[in-house]
């Protein structure tokens, strides 16, 4: 997530706040929201920028003509290993290419 969503997202909560403070609802929807923002924030945490060392595996394990690794590709490191964001490809349906 980038940081721009995360302070649009602040932002947000600021404003749900205050209206919220100011139409009296319970303490407990409250708490219920910022727990909500704490688990965005965390995971906002979690991602970091992939080394160049991490990209260049992904792409020689994966990279081919409907999977790119983009050079500034986020990484959440695993127990298990390092996931690598990457987009991939979902051709178009031939027949409505033909429709078209």
């Amino acid at each position: 997530m980038s940081a721009t969503m995360i302070s649009l997202i602040r932002a947000a909560s600021q404003n749900v706040e205050a209206v919220a403070a100011h139409e009296g609802h319970s303490p407990d929807w409250l708490a219920g929201f910022r727990a909500c923002l704490a688990g965005l924030e965390q995971a906002d945490q979690d991602d970091t920028p992939a080394t160049p060392e991490e990209i260049a595996t992904a792409i020689e394990l994966f990279g081919a003509e409907d999977i790119e690794i983009d050079s500034d590709a986020q990484a959440s490191h695993g127990d298990d290993g390092t996931w690598v964001s990457a987009w991939v490809l979902i051709p178009n349906d031939e027949d409505e290419e033909e429709d078209e």
